[in-house]
């Protein structure tokens, strides 16, 4: 589900209550695992979330696909500082960002 605004999520039972709620994963080992986690202390939970999240994302299953950034880079001249070059994961390099070296 995607959202206009960021949802924070104060445990990880409400991530997969709405996984759940939203009528795209109907697996009882989810819910059960859900049930049993999310009466047990955050932090003895940790190891079954990982777990579970695992479970959610892996084959033969794979109700989600998990996705991240690519890697890209960005070729600079010698003469452009590149501790103030900076790369946008969405607009790639921000060109206003990109300044001589002092000297240059």
């Amino acid at each position: 589900m995607l959202t206009a605004t960021p949802v924070a999520f104060p445990s990880p039972a409400a991530a997969f209550a709405i996984l759940r709620a939203s009528g795209g994963v109907d697996d009882p080992l989810i819910g059960a695992e859900t049930t049993r986690l999310g009466a047990t202390a955050p932090a003895d939970a940790t190891a079954g979330w990982r777990e579970l999240d695992r479970y959610l994302v892996s084959p033969p299953q794979s109700y989600v696909a998990a996705f991240g950034h690519p890697r890209a880079t960005t070729f600079l001249s010698e003469r452009i500082d590149p501790g103030l070059a900076r790369f946008n994961p969405v607009y790639g390099s921000d060109y206003s960002s990109w300044k001589l070296k002092e000297g240059e």
